[in-house]
């Protein structure tokens, strides 16, 4: 596994490359329930971008290694957002029930 500062230093690197503004000039101009939304939004995206990357792997990663680990956890992350943004009304009660 790459060592924290270099990933971190390629993830800002990308973000400035395309011109993302960092999360602390983003969501300083708006309130909690605007930042609660965007969160639960941007998690849900995390979570399916990091399944077509798991899923693009050549088939060894197992369920304990770290990306498989990290999967879990954003989806955990995800549900819990929109369990939250439920409860605050910020998203349809329908949002928190699994598909049939």
């Amino acid at each position: 596994m790459p060592e924290l500062m270099d990933v971190l230093t390629m993830v800002k690197d990308e973000l400035g490359r395309n011109m993302t503004p960092s999360p602390d000039d983003l969501l300083e101009a708006l309130g909690p329930l605007a930042q609660a939304f965007y969160a639960q939004q941007l998690v849900m995206q995390l979570a399916a971008n990091y399944v077509v990357m798991i899923a693009a792997d050549d088939g060894t990663v197992t369920d304990t290694d770290p990306p498989a680990v990290a999967l879990q956890m954003f989806l955990q992350g995800a549900g819990m957002l929109t369990s939250a943004c439920v409860l605050l009304g910020i998203l349809d009660p329908a949002a928190d029930e699994a598909p049939s």
